[in-house]
């Protein structure tokens, strides 16, 4: 006797289930974030396929704990333990940390987790996502900058206008710069016309260096600051050892010094002297730095071309 059983039900509700599941998966792939799943213990058990091709990694690296080998050094302590306060107290996390992608670069992301509870109010899982955040943490890194650098120009111009030596205010110039262009040497030197040479009137910095001092005299084609007195435009040099066209890049170079930045003190189109900072690690100076430098360079200029090295400026 054959028996038979009605399985149109069974077979449309699993035809259901699976047109669910194809539906969250594109959703998950397809929403602005990247989308995890932890157990109760912090583990992760679930990563969208996004995640494990933006990072890299494959699914079982990022299981369990393996994600935290993803978070930037400098931010890994932080994030991990924030996470354990928060499966500790039961309260969801927001956490902002950097996160490495495939390429080895880094990015910010802000990462949330919240729990899910059964009816008893115990936490059966955490559902989390991360939101790239990089675009908002560069604007404001660079709002944060242009602020700080108002305020070192306020600094400047306060040191100019100052009755100072020029020692003096070559001093509380540097002091103001180092906060946003670190240097390893500044220094100013005039123009000698009637010799066609370049005179070292002012030296700040902790790296000793027997080029630059104060009172060294040297001629002008001798320097890559020719360049930029003859251009009447700042000369940036990220890489002096492969950059180097000039005997005193040379020299700089031998002393350990890995970049620079020349600014010419110009008026009118006319030059009387330069304003240089240099750095023993490399890409230390940039265009931008540049920039900064010629928005006071004028005011230097005419501080500085009717004062002797002894004399106080006068107001």
């Amino acid at each position: 006797m054959a028996l038979s059983e009605d399985i149109t039900d069974r077979k449309q509700a699993e035809a259901a289930l699976r047109k669910s599941e194809r539906e969250l998966r594109t959703i998950i792939e397809t929403i602005p974030a990247f989308v995890v799943s932890a157990l109760p213990d912090g583990s992760v058990d679930f990563l969208s396929q996004s995640l494990a091709d933006y990072t890299g990694f494959s699914r079982e690296q990022w299981l369990g704990w393996g994600w935290s080998d993803l978070v930037h050094p400098e931010d890994a302590d932080r994030v991990v333990d924030k996470w354990r306060a928060a499966l500790a107290g039961g309260e969801p996390l927001e956490v902002e940390a950097s996160h490495r992608r495939a390429d080895g670069k880094y990015r910010w992301y802000l990462v949330r987790q919240v729990p899910l509870r059964d009816d008893k109010g115990n936490i059966v899982r955490w559902y989390g996502t991360l939101h790239d955040i990089e675009d908002r943490i560069q604007v404001e890194a660079a709002l944060r900058k242009s602020e700080e650098r108002n305020r070192i120009l306020l600094q400047i111009n306060n040191a100019i206008i100052t009755n100072l030596t020029q020692q003096a205010l070559l001093h509380s110039i540097s002091d103001a710069l180092r906060p946003v262009i670190p240097f390893d040497r500044c220094a100013i030197t005039l123009y000698q016309p009637e010799r066609d040479s370049f005179r070292f009137l002012a030296v700040e910095g902790e790296l000793h260096s027997d080029y630059f001092q104060t009172g060294l005299e040297f001629s002008r084609d001798e320097t890559c600051g020719s360049w930029a007195f003859e251009h009447l435009r700042p000369l940036v040099r990220r890489d002096l050892e492969k950059e180097q066209q000039y005997p005193n890049e040379r020299r700089l170079a031998a002393e350990g010094i890995q970049s620079m930045c020349v600014v010419p003190l110009a008026l009118q189109g006319k030059c009387i002297g330069l304003l240089s900072v240099v750095s023993q690690q490399r890409d230390r100076y940039s265009d931008e730095d540049a920039a900064f430098f010629r928005k006071w360079r004028t005011r230097l200029h005419w501080r500085f071309r009717t004062c002797s090295p002894s004399r106080k400026l006068t107001a």
